[in-house]
């Protein structure tokens, strides 16, 4: 085996620290993919922090890939990487467009908010209220009853569940808590997937994946801001299809899973010369 791509980070980060610990000059080029980081308090905190750096610094691992190119910078100068370990690449999924044969896209009016990690749904709630707008918030982890605008759903599987709500809804909408931490990007590529217009709170890891007015909008986190953006879709039909056929298009040029491994193999092939 001359080289090891580790899909998910931990497991990356924990072949890093044992290469480290036994001092294995030899191993195998590896590469992480999915690196995200989030400080951590206590012990635990402590751990984490010293296994993220040793992963950075360690021989055993030729490149750290993130999802967006803000990461690079500051995940580099959060744990002093050498210039050049640390690199980007953008996200992509198989399509899931046709999985059942036909295609079947519909738009039968509420947002949907889908995620866990690095979501502000309570914003979501406070801005929908007393609103003419409707939103479900997917996450099994979210603890509300919901409101008047928000319905909570804590039963939507991945896959074929997850799949069948997004061809429903008007608009795929992610609100973010840190603006430093890449998040989101899987429900943006599943946005692009199914046609739907993507909207988002301001961060610094998303520029790859939302161009604001043409595929969605970046707006900031306040009521109005959200209020407005909804207004100019519902209000204005041919912006709301373009944006519909521009995300699609986004998808099968730059984030299907053919162009995630290709984007991989260039890395890995840069590293090498």
């Amino acid at each position: 085996m001359k080289k090891i791509v580790f899909w998910q980070q931990r497991h990356g980060i924990y072949y890093a620290n044992l290469c480290n610990l036994f001092h294995v000059n030899n191993a195998p080029k590896a590469y992480i993919l999915t690196f995200i980081y989030k400080k951590d308090e206590g012990v635990k905190g402590v751990l984490k922090s010293f296994l993220y750096k040793g992963a950075v610094k360690s021989k055993a691992i030729t490149n750290i890939i993130c999802y967006s190119k803000h990461e690079v910078e500051y995940y580099g100068n959060l744990f002093n990487a050498r210039e050049g370990k640390i690199v980007s690449t953008t996200f992509g999924l198989a399509d899931q467009k046709y999985r059942n044969g036909e295609s079947i896209i519909t738009n039968e009016g509420f947002l949907f908010d889908v995620g866990k990690s690095n979501r502000d749904h309570k914003f979501l709630e406070e801005a929908l209220e007393n609103s003419q707008y409707k939103a479900i918030i997917a996450d099994r982890t979210y603890e509300s009853t919901g409101s008047s605008n928000c319905i909570v759903r804590r039963d939507v599987k991945y896959g074929d569940d997850l799949y069948s709500m997004i061809e429903k809804c008007f608009a795929v909408i992610v609100p973010l808590v840190d603006e430093n931490i890449s998040a989101g990007q899987t429900v943006f590529i599943q946005a692009m997937m199914f046609s739907k217009p993507i909207i988002v709170t301001t961060s610094n890891t998303i520029d790859e994946y939302v161009i604001n007015g043409e595929n969605g909008f970046i707006i900031s986190k306040t009521k109005d801001s959200l209020l407005n953006c909804l207004n100019k879709l519902t209000d204005d039909s041919e912006l709301y299809a373009s944006m519909c056929v521009k995300s699609r298009k986004m998808f099968e040029d730059s984030y299907s899973f053919k162009a995630l491994g290709m984007n991989v193999g260039d890395i890995i092939i840069k590293s090498l010369k």
